[in-house]
């Protein structure tokens, strides 16, 4: 069966595995129920269909806030927090979200280059789901809404944003589970960034199949051996 949204899909797959690990890394892993409440509560504060930028380091907690940014139907990008701080302010100017979400470990930074409104995702944590705005926002949803931006430098170096709708997503990752048989026997190892475009993949097929992402530390991108171990 096929869904107009990836939230669907995790619904659906939260439902099969509710106790099963969705993403993992060294200190932290998530199931696939505590992940939905997570990203429904992150969803819950944010605004339908606005734009919002998330300054997290690659986790689980960036994971949670861009599918609550689904959850919103809410186009998203992700910054790169270890890029220059000027890159990322003529990506926040180009892209101009409405809301930011950060952690408290980048607070300062976020404030520094975003004049946009901050949210701090452990203080989104402790909030309540609004289950009936975000059953509201499903039934308006259209699947060729804006949903993700990517940013590239390009040849000039000058920040370019790529748009991506969820249908286009979904066809991509629809054709990629059926030509590679993933499916909930998988686990991904992810070491694309998440403000990259090859993590699409390791991501929302994670999702769409009911697999497991464990997220690599960057660490052991240059120690094989402590990869392997």
């Amino acid at each position: 069966m096929k869904f107009r949204s990836i939230t669907e899909y995790l619904e659906r797959s939260a439902k099969l595995y509710p106790d099963k690990v969705i993403f993992a890394s060294d200190d932290r892993n998530i199931t696939y129920s505590d992940f939905v409440k997570a990203a429904r509560k992150v969803g819950s504060q944010l605004v339908e269909k606005s734009k919002v930028a998330v300054l997290i380091d690659r986790s689980v907690d960036c994971l949670i806030a861009v599918f609550g940014a689904a959850y919103a139907n809410a186009c998203y990008t992700v910054i790169d927090i270890e890029s220059p701080a000027e890159r990322n302010k003529k990506i926040l100017s180009i892209f101009a979200p409405q809301q930011v979400i950060t952690d408290s470990r980048n607070f300062s930074m976020a404030q520094e280059i975003c004049g946009s409104k901050v949210l701090i995702m452990e203080e989104l944590l402790e909030t309540e789901a609004d289950c009936q705005y975000l059953s509201d926002i499903s039934r308006r949803m259209i699947d060729t809404d804006p949903f993700f931006v990517i940013f590239t430098s390009g040849s000039t170096g000058v920040p370019k944003g790529t748009v991506l709708c969820q249908r286009s997503l979904l066809a991509y990752i629809e054709a990629a589970c059926d030509a590679f048989g993933i499916d909930s026997n998988v686990v991904w190892g992810n070491q694309a960034p998440f403000y990259y475009i090859m993590s699409a993949l390791d991501v929302y097929s994670t999702v769409v199949a009911g697999a497991t992402l464990y997220i690599i530390a960057k660490q052991y991108f240059s120690f094989p051996g402590l990869l392997i171990d």
